[in-house]
């Protein structure tokens, strides 16, 4: 189990980053909802499509970069108060930096063989 902590840690991070960012989207008065409701659609949508476009199934000439943008709308459109997502985006302009555990994994890894 040690051997994916690294991951489980940076998938924790993460949530609990993007979750403040819909919070202050929520706050803002752009969002209602349940927060992690609103959280979780959102990151089943983004999955979903970075999992296309990591094994090259997008189809009909879509690429991810033109696919980003319909894809906040269509994640956003049943919880969003106002027409536009200013206070969210404003909301996210500071992403932490995340370590990079790759050094980590590989040393746990090596103390198991």
């Amino acid at each position: 189990m040690m051997r994916y902590e690294a991951l489980a840690e940076a998938r924790r991070a993460v949530y609990a980053y993007l979750r403040d960012v819909v919070q202050a989207g929520v706050d803002a008065g752009d969002l209602h909802g349940d927060v992690d409701d609103v959280l979780h659609l959102a990151w089943a949508v983004s999955h979903g499509l970075f999992t296309l476009h990591l094994s090259d199934q997008l189809m009909h000439g879509r690429d991810l970069e033109s696919l980003v943008q319909p894809a906040l709308d269509v994640m956003f459109a049943p919880f969003r108060n106002r027409p536009d997502i200013a206070a969210l985006r404003a909301s996210a302009r500071h992403i932490p930096e995340l370590r990079d555990n790759h050094d980590e994994e590989s040393d746990d890894e090596s103390d198991h063989a």
